[in-house]
């Protein structure tokens, strides 16, 4: 029986029968089709290419399952998701606390024109201004908050 008739072809490299469908020769490894325009010539982390020789179906079905795995998030890439949702969720809550219950404590009543009232307008004025600052701070906290736990949910899919 005539090699073409088995579905075999020779490698160009080094000579030996190879399976029509085969895309390297599993003995050189060298390429039995053109390769694509761009293509990498190293080999990518996780790439096919540490497989040293392929002779059968059964083996390309081994080597699909054991990429597969690779590529499948592992339990604890799933638990780093959900620390990571839970984490936001906490954040914006306390920022939505610092953000609602921020105050001021102070009025500004005036005392007349002495020491006491410009020490008063200090105090207001400090007082203002952490309350400023706890709004910013609370929807800073908010939305880090809301833009992780977005973040560590898409994560989830994948």
């Amino acid at each position: 029986m005539d090699t073409e008739e088995k579905g075999m072809i020779n490698c160009p490299k080094c000579g030996k029968e190879v399976a029509k469908s085969s895309r390297f020769c599993p003995f050189c490894r060298a390429s039995l089709v053109g390769e694509p325009q761009g293509a990498p010539e190293a080999p990518v982390e996780g790439d096919t290419a540490k497989v040293k020789s392929v002779t059968d179906d059964s083996d390309v079905e081994k080597i699909a399952v054991a990429i597969k795995k690779a590529t499948t998030p592992e339990k604890s890439a799933q638990w780093t998701s959900i620390i990571g949702v839970s984490a936001g969720v906490v954040m914006l809550c306390f920022g939505a606390y610092a953000f609602f219950t921020a105050s001021v404590g102070c009025d500004s009543t005036s005392f007349g024109g002495d020491a006491y009232t410009y020490i008063y307008k200090g105090i207001v004025a400090t007082a203002k201004t952490l309350y400023l600052i706890c709004r910013c701070l609370g929807m800073a906290l908010m939305c880090g908050g809301a833009a992780m736990s977005c973040h560590f949910a898409s994560r989830f899919g994948k």
